[in-house]
């Protein structure tokens, strides 16, 4: 039963809190004050800022190294052969293998859960955690031997990009993880090298990409922007203070860019979407309504060791579109982000070697995960039909 609460509210809201807390007690009804208190707190945050929250010291500083891609990963890469999950690679002193996990073996589920019905970018995932925790994978051999292990995630940092590959048809396919510090000029540079190569498109998935980093999102948007042109305006609580980020003298890419999201699009990426989305030439925004962060919140100490985590700016693109945090980017085209069922198109892979030799094969297993990704094909199949009408970045024929 709780004594007096204080609602730090005043007029018809604290009226109504306590008019509640006096049923309850009239009612004889148990409830927990500090929760209560600490509910209504948060209830006030969001009714300010949607994705607002109150947060402990605790998970403020969890959030902050998400937000600046520190995680702990189990090290393992991942490819899908017939829609399952090989393990492609790990990384040097991975415990993975000390784990007793193989090149090749397919992961049939983690903490009991079946892994093959999960998209690629959600099985990469659910082989991170926030938090310093242990997996139990259900592991199947080349030779069909099932087994079982337990793999504790090591701490480490995520690299700005994931995957960067040559897709069928002439068509560049970034993956990033997030943007984060210094991991933008090797983006750029690998946009570049993929335009001279005379690639017909790309393709920029952000998918359930993060980061913080806002320097690195004007590094990537420049190069599909008109030189000197401008990309967007931050404007800072009680909007009198103002950060413009605009081009350079940077010639702009001139491939058509189809840029991927989700509702897990947030924070810098999601800026990054709106940039390209805003003021690019030749881009299209393709997959679901992003999340509404757009790195607008800041962490706010509070006297008693608590942080609000608030929107306490607002961004305006090139195009006027402002985003205050209450909602995210409508993409050009929307699909939603399935997992597409097909039947089997390729070959088992070889893991005793390595298969930069064998093209067929890797096309093979590429175009597999094109066919398995809605949100992917959908963006696959328009860069297709520019190429068949010979349409690059600015409406033109090379």
């Amino acid at each position: 039963m709780a004594g007096h609460l204080c609602l730090p509210v005043q007029g018809q809201e604290a009226d109504l809190f306590s008019e509640v807390v006096s049923l309850l007690e009239k009612s004889g009804i148990a409830f927990d004050g500090n929760r209560a208190r600490r509910a209504a707190a948060i209830a006030l945050v969001q009714s300010a800022d949607p994705l607002g929250d109150l947060l402990t010291e605790t998970q403020a500083q969890r959030l902050k190294e998400h937000h600046a891609g520190r995680i702990y990963d189990s090290g393992i890469h991942l490819i899908i052969t017939n829609g399952l999950h090989h393990i492609h690679r790990m990384d040097p002193g991975t415990p993975a293998p000390r784990a007793g996990a193989h090149l090749g073996d397919v992961i049939l589920a983690v903490d009991g859960k079946q892994f093959s019905s999960n998209r690629f970018s959600e099985a990469v995932e659910l082989l991170r955690s926030k938090a310093e925790r242990t997996l139990e994978l259900a592991l199947q051999s080349a030779e069909g031997e099932i087994r079982e292990l337990t793999l504790t995630l090591r701490a480490g940092q995520l690299n700005t990009v994931e995957i960067a590959e040559a897709l069928p048809e002439e068509i560049g396919y970034i993956k990033i993880n997030g943007l984060y510090k210094n991991g933008a000029v090797g983006l750029v540079k690998q946009f570049r090298n993929w335009e001279q190569q005379g690639k017909v498109g790309l393709i920029l998935d952000l998918r359930n990409a993060g980061g913080r980093n806002l320097t690195a999102v004007k590094t990537i948007a420049e190069q599909f922007a008109p030189s000197s042109s401008p990309l967007f305006t931050v404007q800072y609580a009680p909007l009198n203070r103002l950060e413009k980020f605009e081009t350079g003298e940077t010639a702009p890419i001139t491939l058509p860019v189809m840029v991927l999201v989700n509702r897990r699009t947030s924070g810098a990426s999601e800026l990054l979407a709106a940039a390209l989305k805003g003021s690019g030439l030749g881009t299209m925004v393709v997959g679901e309504t992003t999340e509404g962060d757009f790195a607008l919140r800041k962490f706010i100490k509070l006297p008693g060791g608590d942080y609000l985590y608030l929107a306490t700016h607002q961004v305006v693109m090139s195009d006027g579109t402002t985003y205050d945090g209450s909602r995210g980017i409508q993409p050009d085209v929307e699909v939603a982000d399935v997992n597409i069922k097909v039947a089997p198109i390729a070959p088992i892979p070889s893991f005793n070697n390595r298969e930069t030799g064998d093209e067929d094969r890797i096309g093979e297993r590429i175009k597999e995960r094109v066919a398995h990704d809605a949100i992917m094909q959908r963006a696959f199949d328009v860069l297709l039909g520019l190429k068949a009408l010979n349409i690059r970045a600015f409406g033109k024929t090379p």
